[in-house]
């Protein structure tokens, strides 16, 4: 088995042809169908950037360095954001290499608690308002709202 060539166009025409891809690579998502095709023909440790051509930059540390298209997107600061997550990568994408979104891309609020099983393992300042009893719907509904704040049910 030979070493990888420096340079694609070194590679040997006929070699060239029979591969399933063209060189330069443009679209570093290919990257390991590439590597196992050209590793059977080639010893190499790694791709050569000289194989690779994309139009794609590798995503920054913070999300103000986004360009404008996709600036918005990022902080995420509430919790119903992560439902679109799926979309706001696939149009990062169409601009970064984007394998995973850094935790600098997430300011999220911290999880609530489970609503405790019994009164007395709620906070002292909600505990106190359960001692009285429920005057109508809306005095219960408040109690929800409340609860809801702190706890998850």
């Amino acid at each position: 088995m030979s070493v990888l060539l420096e340079s694609p166009n070194k590679m040997d025409k006929e070699i060239r042809n029979k591969l399933l891809f063209k060189l330069l690579l443009k679209n570093r998502r290919e990257i390991r169908a590439v590597v196992a095709t050209l590793r059977l023909v080639y010893s190499f440790n790694n791709l050569l950037d000289n194989y690779i051509k994309d139009k794609y930059a590798y995503l920054p540390e913070h999300p103000r360095e986004l360009n404008k298209e996709v600036k918005g997107l990022f902080l995420i600061t509430k919790r119903s954001q992560l439902k679109n997550l799926g979309s706001y990568k696939a149009k990062l994408q169409e601009f970064y290499y984007v394998t995973r979104l850094l935790s600098d891309y997430f300011d999220l609020p911290l999880l609530r608690k489970p609503l405790p099983t019994i009164l007395q393992e709620l906070t002292s300042n909600l505990a106190k308002i359960f001692l009285y009893v429920i005057v109508d719907a809306e005095n219960f509904k408040e109690k929800v709202r409340m609860l809801r704040k702190q706890y998850y049910f």
